[in-house]
């Protein structure tokens, strides 16, 4: 039970991660339009930055939740199990760390 609910919360950070990508390569096509000057009055809808927190808040949340799974001693996860998935959850952090949204959305 515990190795499922480790391993669809993987699939969700997955997913997450996917949904920043699609967001942020949406908004580069909107900003090259934008830029180009040959739109005729119909920018690309502008919710892609409400997507793109929206994936990003899930995206933290679900990795502080695997987080706390692996880190309990009580888990019935053996070594193993739990050094593979912190290793996936490592690969994914380290992919949206290189996409720089926390400067993006916190003002300091």
């Amino acid at each position: 039970m515990e190795q499922n609910t480790v391993n669809n919360m993987l699939k969700d950070l997955k997913s997450c991660l996917k949904k920043i990508k699609a967001s942020l390569a949406w908004e580069q096509l909107k900003n090259e339009e934008k830029s180009s000057h040959l739109t005729s009055g119909s920018l690309l809808e502008d919710s892609t930055i409400q997507e793109l927190r929206n994936s990003y808040s899930q995206f933290l949340t679900l990795s502080l939740q695997i987080h706390r799974q692996l880190a309990d001693p009580s888990s019935i996860l053996g070594k193993q199990q739990k050094e593979q998935y912190r290793k996936q959850l490592q690969r994914m952090e380290a992919e949206v760390r290189t996409r720089h949204l926390p400067e993006r959305f916190i003002n300091l």
